[in-house]
């Protein structure tokens, strides 16, 4: 199901990754920006570009002062994002940049995502599920070249301005599907077009918009990015890559990644807590269940702060403050024994415990 789809179904738990979560890397971002002491630039402070008005290509294409106007939870809690880093800004002061892109490909997308979906489907013999007529187009972005937009951005973008990232690559749903056939029957050997009866047409999604036009001419002009890949090399790169890589694939969709990810997530400490390190006491500022560190601000004697990423085999902290899933019962308990343990709150031991685990190889 894509995240389009679960944000129909479950519009709290985008909301809190899209806008709880930009939220708290802005506080964090915030804590230490104001920690730098006086005469040290901050390190993404920016060069001033051009502020000279472009015109648009027509009122369909999104510019940069497009309002914005979302249909579904997903786009809602995308937009109310910008909204706080925005506010930010203007509330504190604080060097923020705001960027908005076309669709990504490439490697390591999710697998929910058309593209890997459909390479992985093929591969497989399995429908392909397309909406509506497949009439909706959309602007294609290799991951690559969006992330050399945002390394130009950071270094030589204007503070306080937005700025479009696009490929200047249009397609047709449809027209892209029949593209990732072709290339990934060719790469496998097999005849041109053996996979093109797998194309199942279904109900179109509610809220569906019918074309993502946006007009990237801004950072283009002022800071002389453009995309280095047409969409039949990046496409091309792409499906080599999740062919090569069908191992990776097949741990992402089969659930163990998500039991991985909820185990380890169940044994690093709460966002906020006091944790013990080799280098003192600090607090948790954010966790990375998936590579077992964990990041600690850290008091310096000057009242400033530094931070550090922690293995969390080094770290050393109370095992009440750690998370429990909301399946899990408190302690294990069972039905009636939190009327057996009426009266005995606030004595149970607070246990200080200190967990090894091994790093996965993939954290580096």
């Amino acid at each position: 199901m894509s995240g389009y789809l679960r944000s129909i179904k479950d519009p709290f738990t985008f909301a809190q990754t899209n806008v709880m979560g930009t939220l708290s890397l802005l506080q964090a971002a915030k804590i230490y920006w104001e920690s730098l002491p006086e005469g040290i630039p901050a390190p993404f402070t920016t060069k001033a570009s051009s502020g000279k008005n472009h015109e648009a290509y027509g009122e369909e294409f999104f510019l940069e002062t497009t309002k914005y106007n979302p249909h579904s939870p997903y786009s809602a809690s995308k937009a109310s994002s910008d909204h706080f880093v925005r506010a930010f800004h203007d509330t504190y002061g604080m060097p923020t940049i705001v960027t908005n892109c076309s669709n990504n490909y490439g490697p390591y997308q999710f697998p929910e995502k058309l593209i890997p979906l459909f390479i992985n489907n093929i591969r497989h013999r399995k429908p392909l599920p397309v909406y509506g007529k497949g009439e909706n187009v959309r602007d294609w972005l290799y991951v690559v070249d969006h992330a050399r937009a945002i390394d130009m951005i950071f270094h030589k973008g204007k503070i306080a301005e937005t700025y479009n990232i696009g490929g200047f690559n249009e397609w047709k749903n449809i027209d892209i599907i029949k593209v990732v056939i072709k290339t990934v029957d060719r790469l496998l050997g097999r005849p041109e077009g053996a996979d093109l009866d797998l194309i199942t047409y279904v109900t179109d999604r509610k809220g569906h918009d019918m074309r993502y036009a946006i007009d990237s001419r801004k950072l283009q002009k002022e800071l002389g990015w453009e995309p280095s890949l047409q969409f039949e090399e990046g496409i091309e790169e792409t499906v080599k890559w999740y062919l090569d890589n069908q191992e990776w694939m097949d741990h992402v969709t089969s659930g163990e990644y998500q039991k991985y990810y909820e185990e380890m997530n169940r044994k690093m400490p709460r966002n906020g807590s006091e944790v013990t390190t080799p280098d003192g006491k600090g607090k948790v500022v954010e966790n990375q269940p998936l590579c077992a560190r964990t990041k600690v601000r850290l008091e310096k004697p000057d009242g400033s702060y530094e931070f550090k990423v922690y293995a969390l085999e080094d770290l050393t902290f109370d095992r009440t403050q750690r998370p429990r899933p909301k399946n899990e019962k408190k302690n294990g308990e069972r039905k009636g024994d939190r009327e057996k343990q009426k009266g005995t709150k606030g004595r149970k031991r607070r246990e200080k415990v200190k967990i090894t685990l091994a790093k996965p190889s993939s954290c580096g």
